[in-house]
Parts: C-alpha cells; sequence; structure tokens
C-alpha cells in the first residue's frame, strides 16, 4: 500500500510540475467523458432513477395492444369497463384510471387553460401520493351528476393563488361548471406528465360504451407473480366485450406495461441507444489523442524511466507508474466532465420545456446529479484512464532498455510513428462517421423544415380552443359559435382571411377507417387522414383546387354528406377514373358510419408530421361534423405575432370562459413540430465538432512531436542541399497517408452510423455526395492545417542549429 501511495504522489508531483501539458490532456478527456457522461445522466434520470411514487416497480399501465403497435401505444378503455375490471382485479390488483386533456380554470379572475387529467378517487392513493393540503377525492366524486371536484398543482396554486391555504373548499368553474377544490398536490407531482390539475372523473349515466370517457388503466399488483392473473382476468373481460360488441376491432388485445416502461417508449430508448454510441465514438477519439500526447510525454523521460529498470525497478512498477498519470488526469477530467454534462442535460431540459410545447419528458422526471451519477463518472475515469494510459505504458515500457545506449531516440522513429500515427487515423475515422451522421441528420430536418405541406405557410397565425357540453351542448351550438368567431376575426383590419378546422395541416389530423360504399365493413379497413373545414379554408391556407369545388355554405348540417380529397387520396382510390361522384363510407365498423360524396379534389395534403408516412387526406364540411376541440388560422396583412394580443382579447369579447391557448405562428408551429429532430441534429453537431477538435488536436500533436524530433535530420537534409518544398513534400506525404487512411475508414463507417441514426428516428435520411465531399475537404483541411504548422517551423530552424539539436 505504501508503495502504491508513493507511485501515486511521484505521479501527482510530476503532472504539476507540467500543468500547462496536464491541464491539455484534462481538456481533451473531459471533451469525451462529459459527452459519455451527458447521456448517462439523460439515461439516469429517464430510466434508471426510481419513479417518484411509493413502491413504483408494483406500478404497470393496461389497456389494448392493437396488433403491430409497441406497448407504451397501449389504448384506453371504456370508464365503466375499467370500473368492471377494477371489481374483477380485487384481491389481485389496486385499480385506478386517468384520461388527459383540456381543463379551463375560472375563477372570477382570468379564464386559463391547463394540461389536466381526469381521474377515478383513487388515483392518488393507488400511486402513493399524498397532498399536502385538503383530502383529496372520494369514491362517491365518481358517481353521475356527483359535484365536480379538483385538485390544483403546487405551481397553481403558488402562482393563481399566492399559496393561499384558505382555498381549499373554494368555488371555482372547471371546463364551464361549477366544481370545489378538494386539494394542493405536491411541488414534483405532475402525473401523468405535465398535468397541473385533476379532475374527479365522473361515470356516465348513460347506457352506451361509445359515450363513456377513454381512461388509461393504472395497476398496482403487490407481487409480479400475480401478472398472469392479472392478464387472464383481462382476457376474461375482452372476451366478454367482444361477444357483446360485435363492431369492436378484432385486431386488439389486452396488454400490461411497466409504468416507467410506457413513458419511455421505443423510439426514444433507440434514439438514446444511438446517442449512447456516438458519445462512445468521442470518448475512443478523445482516448486516442490523449494516448498520443501521453506517448509524447513518456518518451522525454526514456532515459530516466531506463535508469529506474538499471536501479532493479520491474516493468510492472513502470507501467503503474505511467498508468497512475493517465488514471489522475482521467479522475481530474471527470470532475469537469460532470460539471459540464450537467449542464448540458439542464440546457437540454430548458430546451424540450421552452422549444418542444407539451412534448418534454414528464415534469415529475429529474435530471440533477446524485449518487448514481457520481459512481459512472469515477467508473467512467477509471476506464478512461486505463484506455488511453495502457497502450502507452506497455510500448515504452518494453523499449525503455535500450534507451541507455540510444540517447533516448530509440522509440521516436519506430514504435512512436506508428503507433501515433494508428491512433490518428483511428480518430479521424470516427470523427468523420461523426460528421456524416450529423449532416445526415441536419439534411433530414433541413428537408422537414422545406416540405411542402400544401398550404402556404407565411403570415399565419394559428391558436387551439376547446368547447364543453356545459356551454355549447349541441352540434348546432358548436357551430353557430365557429361562425360568430370566424365572422369577428375577419372584420379585423388587420385580418385577410380566418379559418376554423380541427386539424392543422403539418401538425395534427383526426384519422379514420374508410372504404367504398359497396365494400363490405371489415376491421381492415384502411385509414385516412380527416380534418373538418369551413367554407374559408382555402382562402387562409392559400390551398389549391384542382377539380370540383370547394365545401362552401350549402354544405349544411341538414344537406347532403359530401367531402373534399387530396391528390394522394385519387391516385390511389381513383386511378384514372373521375373521384368526383365517388362515395365512400367513413368509420364503416361504428354506429356513426356514414357515406360521404366526393365533390372536389385539392393538391395533396399533409395533415400530420411532416416525416410521418404520407397519408390521403379527405376533407368534410365542419357544419356537418362540428368539432369540440379545434385549430384557428389566420391569415394577417402584417406580422402574424403582433395580432397575437388582439386575438385573445377578441376571444375573450366573445366568450371570456373558454380560453385560446397555443397561440402561435405558424412558424413557431413548425418550430414546435420538429423541435426533436432539430435538437438531436444540434446534439451530434456538437459531437462531431467536439470528436473533429480533437482528431486535429491529436495529429498536430503526432506531427509537431515527429518533427520536433527530427530536427537534426531536418538540418542534415538542409545542409546537403535540400529544398524546403522537398523536406515539407515528404512531412506531408506522411501525414497524407493517415489522413487518407483514416478517411477512406471513416467514410465508410459514416454510412451504417447515418442509417442507424435514421432507423432510431423512424425518418429517411439520404447521405447525398455532397455531405462526403464537405467531410472529406473539412477534415482534409484541418489535416493539412495540422501539418504544416509544425512542419513550417521546423524549416525556420538554421540548419547548423538544427545539426546541434539531440
Amino acid at each position: 500500500m505504501n508503495l502504491l501511495l508513493h507511485e501515486i504522489r511521484n505521479a501527482a508531483r510530476d503532472l504539476l510540475a507540467r500543468p500547462a501539458w496536464s491541464l491539455l490532456v484534462v481538456a481533451v478527456l473531459s471533451a469525451g467523458l462529459g459527452t459519455v457522461l451527458y447521456v448517462v445522466a439523460l439515461l439516469n434520470g429517464m430510466l434508471l432513477r426510481p419513479l417518484p411514487f411509493a413502491q413504483p416497480q408494483q406500478l404497470y399501465v393496461a389497456g389494448l395492444l392493437t396488433d403491430g403497435s409497441d406497448l407504451e401505444d397501449l389504448d384506453s378503455v371504456p370508464q365503466r369497463d375499467a370500473d368492471e375490471l377494477a371489481l374483477r382485479l380485487q384481491g389481485k390488483a389496486q385499480v385506478a384510471g386517468w384520461s388527459d386533456g383540456t381543463v379551463n380554470l375560472v375563477d372570477g379572475q382570468r379564464a386559463e387553460r391547463h394540461d389536466g387529467s381526469f381521474v377515478s378517487p383513487n388515483l392518488f392513493e393507488v400511486l402513493g401520493v399524498v397532498p399536502i393540503l385538503g383530502s383529496g377525492f372520494a369514491a362517491s366524486d365518481a358517481a353521475p351528476g356527483a359535484p365536480l371536484r379538483v385538485a390544483l398543482g403546487y405551481e397553481v396554486w403558488q402562482t393563481r393563488y399566492l399559496g393561499d391555504p384558505a382555498i381549499i373548499g373554494r368555488a371555482v368553474r372547471i371546463n364551464g361548471e361549477a366544481a370545489t377544490v378538494a386539494a394542493i398536490m405536491p411541488p414534483t407531482f405532475a402525473f401523468p406528465r405535465i398535468s397541473t390539475l385533476w379532475v374527479a372523473a365522473r361515470e356516465s349515466a348513460t347506457v352506451q360504451r361509445n359515450d363513456d370517457r377513454p381512461m388509461q388503466m393504472l395497476l398496482r399488483i403487490a407481487q409480479t407473480q400475480e401478472l398472469p392473473a392479472v392478464q387472464a382476468v383481462f382476457e376474461a373481460w375482452h372476451g366478454t366485450v367482444l361477444a357483446e360488441e360485435p363492431n369492436w376491432s378484432r385486431s386488439a388485445r389486452p396488454a400490461s406495461v411497466s409504468l416507467g416502461d410506457y413513458f419511455i417508449d421505443a423510439q426514444t430508448r433507440n434514439i438514446m441507444g444511438v446517442m449512447f454510441v456516438a458519445t462512445l465514438l468521442v470518448l475512443l477519439v478523445a482516448c486516442g489523442n490523449a494516448a498520443n500526447l501521453m506517448l509524447a510525454r513518456h518518451l522525454g523521460r526514456q532515459q530516466e524511466l531506463a535508469v529506474r529498470v538499471a536501479l532493479g525497478a520491474s516493468r510492472a512498477r513502470i507501467v503503474f507508474q505511467m498508468l497512475s498519470h493517465s488514471l489522475l488526469l482521467s479522475l481530474a477530467a471527470a470532475v469537469v466532465a460532470l460539471a459540464g454534462a450537467q449542464f448540458a442535460v439542464s440546457w437540454t431540459v430548458e430546451a424540450f420545456i421552452t422549444g418542444a410545447g407539451d412534448g418534454g419528458p414528464p415534469a415529475w422526471m429529474r435530471f440533477d446529479l446524485d449518487l448514481r451519477m457520481v459512481l459512472a463518472a469515477v467508473l467512467a475515469a477509471i476506464v478512461t484512464g486505463l484506455l488511453s494510459g495502457l497502450w502507452p505504458a506497455l510500448k515504452l515500457s518494453a523499449g525503455v532498455s535500450g534507451a541507455l545506449r540510444d540517447g533516448g531516440r530509440g522509440m521516436v522513429g519506430g514504435a512512436f510513428a506508428r503507433v501515433g500515427g494508428a491512433l490518428v487515423m483511428v480518430e479521424i475515422a470516427l470523427s468523420a462517421a461523426l460528421l456524416i451522421g450529423a449532416l445526415a441528420m441536419v439534411q433530414m430536418v433541413t428537408a422537414l423544415n422545406q416540405f411542402d405541406l400544401g398550404v402556404r405557410t407565411e403570415r399565419l397565425l394559428t391558436a387551439r380552443i376547446g368547447l364543453f357540453d356545459t356551454q355549447y351542448p349541441t352540434a348546432a351550438a358548436r357551430q353557430q359559435f365557429f361562425e360568430r368567431l370566424v365572422e369577428r376575426l375577419r372584420g379585423e383590419a388587420e385580418v385577410e382571411a380566418a379559418t376554423v378546422s380541427d386539424a392543422m395541416p403539418g401538425i395534427m389530423g383526426g384519422n379514420q377507417r374508410m372504404l367504398p360504399e359497396a365494400a363490405a365493413p371489415s376491421d381492415e379497413a384502411p385509414g385516412v387522414a380527416v380534418a373538418t373545414i369551413d367554407s374559408q379554408f382555402a382562402a387562409t391556407y392559400g390551398t389549391r383546387l384542382l377539380s370540383g369545388r370547394w365545401i362552401d355554405s350549402r354544405d349544411r348540417a341538414d344537406g347532403e354528406p359530401v367531402a373534399m380529397v387530396d391528390r394522394k387520396f385519387v391516385e390511389r382510390y381513383a386511378g384514372d377514373r373521375d373521384v368526383l361522384g365517388m362515395r365512400f363510407r367513413l368509420s364503416p365498423l361504428t354506429p356513426t358510419s356514414r357515406v360521404v360524396t366526393v365533390v372536389g379534389v385539392t393538391e395533396a395534403l399533409t395533415l400530420e408530421d411532416a416525416d410521418d408516412d404520407p397519408e390521403q387526406v379527405m376533407l368534410i364540411p365542419q357544419a356537418q361534423n362540428p368539432p369540440s376541440f379545434a385549430s384557428i388560422a389566420l391569415r394577417t396583412r402584417g406580422d402574424p405575432a403582433a395580432f397575437k394580443q388582439r386575438l385573445v382579447a377578441v376571444m375573450r369579447e366573445i366568450d371570456a370562459d373558454t380560453p385560446l391557448y397555443w397561440v402561435r405562428t405558424y412558424d413557431e408551429v413548425l418550430a414546435v413540430a420538429n423541435f426533436g429532430q432539430r435538437l438531436l441534429s444540434t446534439i451530434y453537431a456538437a459531437f462531431g465538432l467536439i470528436a473533429l477538435l480533437l482528431a486535429a488536436g491529436g495529429l498536430y500533436g503526432v506531427v509537431g512531436f515527429t518533427v520536433a524530433q527530427r530536427t537534426r535530420e531536418i538540418g542534415v537534409r538542409r545542409a546537403l542541399g535540400a529544398s524546403p518544398g522537398n523536406v515539407m513534400k515528404t512531412i506531408l506525404r506522411r501525414c497524407a497517408w493517415q489522413v487518407g487512411i483514416g478517411l477512406t475508414a471513416g467514410l465508410a463507417l459514416g454510412v451504417p452510423f447515418a442509417l442507424l441514426l435514421s432507423a432510431s428516428m423512424q425518418g429517411q435520411v439520404q447521405i447525398d455526395p455532397w455531405i462526403w465531399l464537405l467531410v472529406a475537404t473539412v477534415l482534409g483541411g484541418v489535416a493539412l492545417i495540422a501539418s504544416l504548422v509544425p512542419a513550417r517551423r521546423a524549416l525556420r530552424v538554421d540548419p547548423m542549429v538544427a545539426l546541434r539539436h539531440d
């Protein structure tokens, strides 16, 4: 032990004696370690850290899984079926339910829209979460017609009510209905994701399953061996439902998934896995760079090491002494990397909150520093220290025996040139692969931003609105409100056109099964993207009509059901035939099934995200199916952002109890929609840039050290008449071989890496020739600069001085 501490103290003194070199190695290693720890911190917050609920390993989400879907895509079940399953599972599992939705809060102040959840009264109990104020919900709160009760999130309580403890029992209005505040939830509680209000879900008095609120089921199963019994109960229930409801989908089956896996879907896991691979590549580049630096540093100590061998030091002790340098440096780098990773994670989470709209991680996830992250940093530092120090230590310890005889130059021309050159080639190859992947991601994001949605996006302002039965109980009432709102907005001097639709091109749209009228109803009916639009849709979005007519004032609620389709629909279902007049049945297996007649064809439209598989589009008159939730779109005469406040004010004048939300320009809407891809492209670009800088530094260090050691040779050649150009060509030729081999390997590795990125994003990436050309040019240029600088420095040395160089 004393010997171990002695070597560590000697290594520490040696490193402190050369602070510039030590700081350089720490900077190199911290760059590589920081990228790895950044991803580890994300994994720790999302997957490794226990959920903030009592005994979270007992919590599962259950529902119906459609064939081919992932477990996190479980479909909800009607509330009455959730209640029935709770009875059937007594003694095997506790059952609760929730349903996400908009919650409008009104209490004499301004109306506010919140992300909320309608929950069974026992949800908090099943989660093991206790309100910090109030008693929560009671079983009687779920009875049909029971007084509405709501639990407030901690932030709402603090910001809207200034933390008033007398809030419990206060009367408010929730979605236009009188309600009472029942509880205040803890600060970190936001279940299921970002909810800030929870409303006790009341059972429906209707006898129709389709009229029930769909609920996602939460189970607490005390023992994992109970899972088969729980699944058997689900199977029996599902068989009963299929017997009672012949129109229910036969392609769905009961399934369950742990709560943690439910919130982190397969795509996110794939993305994190690919990110981890990318950071390992960066770490390998950093280790190669550090190994080069350490190799060069220890070459200068060959005679000292040889003396120690002559005095009886074993090879193992020499290796340990050199490894102690790399381990101490990597531990110091881990401290810096840990701080940098924590900063990067905080930036990422903040970027999600501000840039992803409602698409960020669950608010109760925590990404702060904990013991698990510290241990990961220490382990990563040890592995990094071994990776960067073991090879130089073994190489040098094997060659020190001849150092006294050769004057310390034996390793320079041979081993160092080979080892250093090999490390540089690996660094360049890995850097090229990372840069190709990053540029492919940037190209994919650029393509998404330039994707033709079939609408004109300039000068568009949008907002979302929700109408509830308490205020607008009928379809006619909703339609009258939409018509009044559009008419009022069109009367504003700054508004060129205005429309209301339940879809927003490129962002959201409904999906229904559809069959030709004459086809037999089938569960395998293809899907079609469906949107309800009014007569102002074309004027606002600038969509072109190809044939037939637009939906207009003739298409009233009592008129013939009609529809418009886009060009993609025609190509799939009509081909060369005229689609006008064709009749199709929407939702053929449901009681609300109806037949529509095609009256018009538009250019190709995209309702869902641009990176989704393109779907055929059908547009139906809003008056024939007024939605409860709709999107408002305005085409303004000037800057749309300048009209935001006026839009909110107009809505308040029409209905002060119904707030607008997601008030955004269309550019902002598209930015939110593509946020995930943009963030990932930024992250991968950062990884690639770090690797590029490390590779450049590594190449500079190897060439610089080699040229410095060959100063005497260069002087002899100059004295014998060699021109500076010939000497420069010799140096650059050797560098060119290293760079060429590294680039060839990197360009070959870049293709599968880019395809891996594409697969993780479920997108389609194309690697155009310009990407290869750009990567080769950048890395070649960096290599050229890194080679020229030390070579020119050596050529400036006077030949007579160089001849005396040792």
